[in-house]
């Protein structure tokens, strides 16, 4: 169990793959260098692309929470963004809009309506 933890902690970080000298690349490229983060991503984009849209508009947020969790894990690394979209998913409940003013922004999306806005913090 613990060798199984390891793996995952050290699979989570980011490393630049200097195996075809794209170490200063953008971080763009260096997307798919970490498997655990590549993973992850592409079952976030499985989900987005089956499950979301059969279940419709069911978010209260701008970004919706799949497209939070992807960016989160995106710009940060695999640990710190898979907390930051379970944080975002427990928050995101019937009541999430009474909290628009105090915690939130509002934004207005010609298609989706008045959603409460919380946007990856860079």
């Amino acid at each position: 169990m613990i060798y199984i933890l390891l793996v995952t902690i050290l699979l989570s970080f980011d490393t630049p793959d200097f195996s075809r000298n794209t170490y200063n690349a953008p971080s763009k490229y260096l997307k798919f260098s970490n498997p655990l983060k590549a993973m992850i991503l592409s079952l976030i984009k499985v989900y987005q692309g089956t499950v979301s849209r059969v279940q419709g508009d069911v978010c209260n947020f701008i970004p919706s929470c799949s497209h939070y969790g992807y960016e989160a894990i995106e710009k940060k690394d695999v640990v710190l963004g898979m907390l930051m979209a379970s944080d975002r998913i427990q928050r995101c409940h019937g009541f999430a809009m009474l909290y628009v003013n105090r915690y939130y922004s509002v934004a207005v999306d010609s298609i989706r309506g008045i959603k409460a806005f919380d946007p990856v913090k860079p």
